[in-house]
Order: C-alpha cells, then structure tokens, then sequence
C-alpha cells in the first residue's frame, strides 16, 4: 500500500486515474450496500451519488461543512433540502485524504433500497460500511485505481490568525478543544492529545514535510475504532448488536458478531467481535484517521499545525459549524 507525501502536499489537485473496483459492505444495520468510487473534473470536490433499489436515484449529497453534523459515534453527511443522509464517512474520507485526493464521485448502491439508521438514531438516513473498522480497504481500492495530478491549483485554507474551539462540555479533568494554528511553510502537522481510562494519556504527533508519511499513513489508514470507556463503548455496540442480530432472527437468519467490534466485555474484558485486540497506539492513531475525516474530508485541505485534546466527533462538528458561520476566519 505505496504511499508519499507528494500526494499530501501537493500543489496541484488530485484525483483517480480510473474507477475502483465496486467495494461491497453492510450498513450498520446489516444491509447491503456497493461503493464505487470514480475520477471527477477539477473543482468538484466529492460527491455521493445514491442509488435505491432497482437503482433508482435516491438524490446526491456534494461534501461541505454545512452539510455536516456529527451522529451518535460517526460523521453524517446530509442534504439540506431532501434530508438525505449519509452516517459513518469519516473512514471513507481519511482514506481519500490520505490518497492526496481532491476530486471524486462516490457512488452508493443500496440493491434492496435505502435503509434506515438503527431505532435509536434521532434522524433518518442509512450509511456506509464500517468494513473493518478502518479506512484501508478503502485506501486499497483507491490505489489501486491510481491518482493522477490535475493541472488546477490546489485549494489550502490558511488560518488568519489562531483559531480555538473549545467544546461547551469540556471541563479542567477532561478538555475537549481544536486549535488551528498559522503555519509559515507548505503542508500541514497534527499533535493529538488523547486521554481515556484505559489507556491514560497518549500524544501523537505528524508533520506531512518531516515525517515518513508513508509509515505514518499506513498505520493510521490500518488504525481501528477504540475504547474511551468499557461501558460506554460496550453499551453502544450492544445496542447495535441486538438491533442487527433481532431483525436476522426475524429474517431466519443466525445471529452475527460485528467484524469491525474491538471493544471490550465489561464483563469479560475480551473484544465483542471478530477482531484480535487493539495494538499498542492504535486507538490513537484511529483519533488521527476520524480528524482527517472529520476536517479535511469535509473542510478542505488546512495549511496549518493542528492540536488536538480529546478531538471526538461532536469536537470537531462544532468547529466546522464555528467555521461555517465565520468563514472569514480562513482564506485561501
């Protein structure tokens, strides 16, 4: 799985040589669902495509911060005048950035239409494979295709000055906060801070001209889901196990784990699903996969050093609506 930071910091935009091969998957909620992936014009950005049942045309949902809110444990995508809706694309979108894409055209296939988010979601929409839990089958399929240069300027957003997002629930014990910070060469940097029960405090850091993005990349695209909490995490996955596994049975179907499932048993301490146990820094490298799917999937490619303390979902979606409303806080 080749990958340089050419693609990361490049001047010029991006996108596929050719169309992926069709990714097949299951929604959360069990459902079959096709994802093909395919190059798009320069200035387009990306944009999903879904199609229903006898493929019919559902609508589109074209990737932006207005478009955007953060789910239960996810990213959702949605179009405001339909409210269309797309859960789970933070994976899909790390694994575009991490390809250097700029342009694509991501079309969705639902073959027994479009289903819904589990019960306890509080908005309709359906969502993309969680697969394994990670962004590289996804990155596999793009590299595959190959990424050919376009010969149009890459659009970086700049900072004006410091940006600082602080989450209203953050607290001393437990900050939840986004700095985006001016940067006086090309490319960008993270330093995450992460800090959970079971792991304590972790720190990450990334520069995309320094370090060996190839290494880097690779172990974040491979990176799955963590725990911040036994209960917390076991509860949700619970949830969506007996959701999933009640409408096998009433299908006459065996039940199933969740492949993509590695946290714990409260009880057992072993994972719930199929996967082996979490490597050391795998978890954090997975905040690393949600933030590229998070801000630069839906925001844009950000010239800028990036910190990051305890960087959830519902963090970085209130700094994309902190954005939206204040767009002069970046420039091009």
């Amino acid at each position: 799985m080749p990958l340089s930071a050419e693609g990361l910091n490049s001047p010029h935009q991006r996108t596929l040589a050719n169309p992926t091969e069709k990714i097949h998957g299951q929604t959360l909620r069990g459902h079959p669902v096709t994802i093909t992936i395919a190059p798009a014009e320069p200035d387009t950005g990306f944009r999903f495509v879904i199609f229903g049942k006898n493929e019919d045309l559902l609508g589109t949902i074209s990737v932006a911060p207005a478009h955007s809110r953060a789910g239960l444990a996810w990213t959702e995508l949605f179009d405001p005048p339909t409210g269309l809706a797309l859960g789970v694309t933070e994976h899909l979108g790390a694994a575009l950035v991490l390809a250097g894409l700029d342009n694509a055209v991501i079309d969705v296939h639902y073959p027994g239409g479009q289903p819904r988010m589990p019960p306890w979601r509080q908005t309709p929409g359906s969502s993309l494979p969680l697969m394994d839990g990670t962004a590289t089958p996804y990155l596999q399929a793009v590299l595959t295709a190959g990424v050919v240069g376009q010969n149009t300027p890459r659009r970086w957003l700049k900072p004006r000055r410091g940006i600082i997002y602080t989450h209203p629930e953050s607290t001393p014990e437990n900050r939840m906060q986004i700095k985006i910070l001016p940067r006086s060469r090309p490319g960008f940097s993270f330093r995450v801070l992460w800090k959970s029960k079971d792991e304590g405090l972790t720190i990450f850091r990334w520069d995309s001209l320094t370090e060996n993005s190839s290494r880097i990349a690779q172990a974040v695209a491979r990176a799955r889901p963590g725990t911040t909490g036994r209960l917390t995490s076991w509860t949700l996955w619970h949830l969506l196990l007996a959701d999933v596994n009640l409408r096998h049975r009433l299908r006459g179907q065996r039940p199933r784990k969740l492949d993509f499932a590695v946290v714990p048993s409260p009880f057992t301490g072993k994972p719930l699903g199929n996967q082996p146990p979490l490597e050391k820094d795998e978890s954090l490298h997975h905040r690393l996969l949600d933030l590229l799917g998070d801000l630069f999937f839906v925001i844009g490619w950000l010239n800028a050093d990036i910190e990051v303390v305890n960087g959830r979902h519902k963090v970085t979606a209130g700094l994309r609506e902190m954005l939206t409303k204040n767009p002069h806080l970046l420039s091009t």
